[in-house]
């Protein structure tokens, strides 16, 4: 107003909003009350699967566990909210360094907070929904953990697989490859008789194994995909040297010695 100083106002309008907000005036035409329901598109909610499995000590039965992680980094607090995740590449229109913000505002995430909670399955369209149990309060700002599954006993086969296929004996160069590795492969069978059943969303799988003192150990993680039921996933802990190998006379290939594998072919 052409001085210095601050503005002071006697008081504020009722209907004064200081914040960007939306308002709806409905018209009623009915005599009886309506409900009515809103929905609204918003991101900067991300959640992913992990699964944890420990062996026994024979290699031959596991416990699995699998959590959901979200991510909350919409600004604003979902309090008692139903909870549904949708597994699946969705389509989206890119919007440029809008993108780029998300995923940078993403990758700054809380602690996580646990909960205990169970999803149910469902297909719908392309895609796969996981309905939460109950209803939970996702705060703005929070990584927050919900209980996937929890299977004991799970039957389990080990695998290990050696590829002699020419590509894996020579290098880009022609010349022969020794020690190469033999692939560990730990394979779960996802139906109802071993204790699972429902179909998994893709996620990482970390696979720990106790050792002489009890005490658990990590040997290895993978990447599983999405499994529907009765279907076979595949994850590999870790790849091992075979234990010699020397090159074919006839065609200079190493040729493997003392390496006994079941020669099958994995589901990755």
């Amino acid at each position: 107003m052409g001085h210095y100083g601050r503005l002071l106002l006697p008081s504020l309008p009722e209907n004064l909003v200081a914040k960007p907000t939306l308002v709806w005036l409905l018209e009623n035409q009915t005599p009886r009350p309506q409900r009515v329901e809103a929905s609204y598109l918003t991101s900067g909610i991300t959640w992913k699967a992990d699964y944890v499995m420990v062996l026994n000590a024979a290699d031959t039965l596991s416990d699995l566990t699998g959590w959901v992680t979200i991510d909350n980094k919409s600004g604003a607090t979902y309090g008692n909210a139903a909870l549904k995740l949708v597994a699946g590449d969705v389509n989206r229109a890119a919007e440029g360094r809008r993108d780029q913000r998300m995923m940078e505002l993403a990758a700054k995430a809380a602690s996580p907070v646990a909960a205990s909670h169970d999803f149910a399955s469902e297909g719908f369209f392309e895609y796969h929904l996981y309905t939460l149990d109950g209803r939970t309060t996702i705060k703005d700002n929070q990584t927050k953990q919900l209980s996937l599954l929890a299977a004991s006993e799970v039957p389990i086969a080990k695998e290990l697989i050696y590829y002699g296929a020419a590509d894996y004996y020579r290098n880009a160069y022609g010349v022969p490859v020794s020690n190469q590795k033999v692939a560990v492969y730990l394979q779960v069978k996802n139906s109802k008789e071993n204790r699972l059943g429902a179909p998994l969303p893709k996620g990482k799988i970390r696979v720990y194994k106790a050792d002489a003192s009890g005490s658990q150990q990590f040997i290895g993680e993978d990447w599983t995909r999405s499994s529907g039921r009765s279907r076979s996933g595949t994850t590999r802990p870790r790849r091992r040297r075979s234990r010699s190998s020397s090159p074919c006379p006839a065609t200079g290939r190493s040729s493997p010695r003392a390496t006994r594998t079941r020669r099958s072919t994995p589901t990755r």
